[in-house]
């Protein structure tokens, strides 16, 4: 269960954003703000997700014969639109 201070912090991150990007009501505000989260959220996986797979490849150590491991896109990588 979240703690009660967590629902205040959202309440008012919520509230601040309505002011900050000049939505006019709260749900406008908490969908600008949830918006906002789940990209920066996306961000922090695909930089953790990278750099973790750096350090791999970095720490294999192919046998003589054998060849590199191919690389994994990152699926946390923002999608590109076309």
């Amino acid at each position: 269960m979240k703690p009660r201070v967590y629902d205040d912090l959202v309440q008012s991150a919520v509230e601040l954003s309505c002011f900050g990007t000049g939505q006019s009501t709260i749900e406008e505000g908490r969908a600008a703000y949830q918006a906002w989260l789940k990209e920066h959220d996306r961000q922090i996986a695909e930089k953790a997700w990278e750099e973790g797979y750096i350090q791999a490849v970095k720490n294999m150590n192919p046998m003589p014969g054998e060849e590199p491991p191919t690389y994994t896109p990152n699926p946390y990588a923002k999608k590109e639109l076309k």
